[in-house]
């Protein structure tokens, strides 16, 4: 009831003034370690299943908010907003919380924050998916470069900077596979000639040229760029 009393003075006052302002920090200071909590657990993603609005999540994403403590305050954080929002919006409708419904200010708003968690989470992960791109990317561009300065030595002639493009080298051949990364070990790495590597493989100089202008041609397409020099 005296939750009842309160909402109500809060309606009045159309949601604005002191009693709002103490409702909501009250419903925030509630809301967010519940929240944090669920994250860190996996529990959201099981709550959002039971009110029928599953989200897509992968074992790495449960993990990455399971050890990220910013990442959890952002997703918390984004969805109380959320939350909050949609709260007077549903109250000043005349469509909000209601004593009769069974459930505490608290309870119903954590509800509520269930309810805005999946629309918050698919932005999250949309975002952090074009992160990973641009990571990526980003780290083609540094490979093409490293691999100039590591092969052309009229590109840097700083020793120093030669062994810090080898190791960029190094690191980025671990990530391929097959026949690119042999070829790309043995010009980057041992010094070979087109010749020699064509000579090893029972190819031609120009077929292993082709393969290479092909991996520096996606390297350009993820860039943004036409063609590759």
């Amino acid at each position: 009831m005296a939750d009842a009393r309160f909402y109500q003075r809060v309606v009045e006052q159309d949601f604005v003034g002191t009693a709002y302002d103490v409702l909501a920090a009250d419903l925030v200071a509630y809301a967010f370690p519940t929240m944090k909590s669920w994250l860190r657990h996996g529990t959201i993603f099981a709550r959002c299943s039971e009110i029928g609005r599953a989200v897509p999540h992968s074992d790495r994403d449960r993990e990455r908010v399971a050890t990220s403590l910013d990442d959890r305050d952002e997703l918390a954080y984004e969805t109380i907003a959320e939350a909050l929002a949609l709260f007077v919006q549903l109250g000043k409708a005349a469509r909000g919380w209601s004593p009769e419904g069974g459930a505490a200010l608290t309870t119903y708003f954590v509800g509520t924050c269930v309810g805005c968690f999946p629309n918050v989470w698919r932005r999250w992960r949309n975002e952090q998916q074009r992160h990973h791109v641009h990571d990526h990317v980003e780290s083609a561009g540094e490979f093409d470069g490293a691999a100039r300065r590591a092969l052309d030595p009229r590109v840097s002639e700083d020793p120093a900077d030669i062994v810090v493009s080898r190791d960029l080298v190094r690191t980025t051949l671990d990530g391929m596979q097959g026949d690119l990364r042999g070829i790309a070990e043995q010009l980057v790495l041992h010094g070979s000639t087109l010749a020699e590597i064509a000579d090893q493989r029972g190819t031609t100089p120009g077929a292993v040229e082709q393969r290479l202008r092909r991996h520096r041609n996606e390297i350009a397409r993820r860039r943004g760029i036409r063609g590759a020099p």
